[in-house]
């Protein structure tokens, strides 16, 4: 999908409601049947205009669909029956704008389609989360809220005062509908330890950054096995030096101190470990960082004996008197990588 603009973001957002508070506001006069006819049309002519225009630009949202459909109705009644049609309208008027508002929200997920703010979540949302489950589940919660904020509206508007049809509705709407429409994402993703909204842009942009810097190249002298594998895994060719290049291009100023740690116990061509191993160690001095290579396979490490003294008797400090504690552990915690 197109990623529209702020401006017609704007417009398709805003554009359902102006017709509902136009109606709501004349029918408090009490204006003739003749004349509510030729509202209501008028409001079904911008709200087949709105459906055209959102169709063109992305596509038209539940409250579109919606608000047009209702004046359609309001106006086939006025025809048809001006006399019962005109009285219901400006007694009931309010209670059916929020009845379509209720069932934008209610009753496409009972029929098997999307959320209603589905719509519009997929507008800041990156396309390859529209199917994930959290997602799908975010929307459905939410729009389920918005469900219960409609229903009460239609209840409150029943009782007819200024207090419980326009400024509680207005104040349930604006003071809880939208900070929770703003707010719960980022909680719930919290909750579930997924990245927020904010941090998992920012690793699209990273991700796009070494989409761009990958050239695919092939590093001569890396066996043509370790190479397909690795190339296997990528996302994209070239993902791994782009990367690199990415990283450490940023970091050469700071001379950034790199730990490798080769855990094979074999050496020399009898180790693909250790292939790989240097020509990563090679891209990487290139790119500026300063690397240490140690061979585990040389280093005394004594096993783990759970005896927590490093989180009790002497914090931080092992019994253990091996290259551990003594060398790979201060190192590690002064590596950069």
């Amino acid at each position: 999908m197109e990623k529209l603009s702020r401006a017609k973001q704007l417009l398709l957002y805003a554009a359902p409601f102006p017709p509902l508070v136009f109606f709501k506001i004349w029918t408090a006069g009490g204006p003739p049947p003749e004349m509510l006819l030729w509202g209501a049309s008028a409001m079904f002519a911008y709200g087949a205009l709105i459906l055209v225009i959102a169709s063109y630009w992305d596509s038209p949202s539940y409250f579109d669909w919606a608000v047009t459909a209702y004046f359609a109705l309001i106006s086939a009644g006025l025809l048809i029956w001006p006399h019962v049609a005109g009285p219901a309208i400006i007694r009931y008027g309010i209670t059916g704008i929020y009845g379509v508002l209720f069932s934008a929200a209610f009753f496409p997920p009972l029929l098997g389609l999307a959320p209603f703010t589905y719509h519009y979540a997929k507008r800041i949302t990156p396309e390859m989360f529209w199917t994930n489950p959290v997602f799908v589940r975010i929307n459905r919660i939410m729009t389920s809220v918005w469900s219960a904020i409609f229903a009460l509206c239609i209840i409150l508007s029943l009782y007819p005062t200024v207090l419980t049809r326009v400024i509680v509705p207005i104040a349930l709407i604006l003071g809880f509908g939208l900070p929770f429409n703003l707010r719960f994402p980022g909680l719930y993703l919290k909750r579930l330890g997924l990245p927020s909204l904010a941090n998992l842009g920012e690793l699209l942009r990273t991700k796009e950054t070494f989409a761009e810097a990958a050239d695919g190249e092939r590093k001569e002298g890396l066996p043509a096995e370790s190479q397909s594998f690795g190339e296997a895994q990528e996302t994209y060719p070239g993902e791994r030096r782009a990367a690199d290049r990415v990283i450490f291009e940023k970091r050469k100023e700071e001379s950034m101190y790199v730990l490798a740690l080769n855990s094979s116990p074999r050496t020399g061509n009898h180790s693909k470990t250790e292939r790989m191993l240097d020509h990563l160690v090679s891209g990487m001095r290139e790119a500026g960082a300063r690397v240490e290579v140690v061979e585990l396979r040389k280093k005394l490490v004594k096993p783990c004996m759970g005896c927590f003294s490093c989180w009790t008797k002497t914090p931080g400090k092992c019994i253990h008197l091996d290259d551990m504690t003594q060398e790979l552990f201060p190192k590690w915690l002064e590596a950069d990588l």
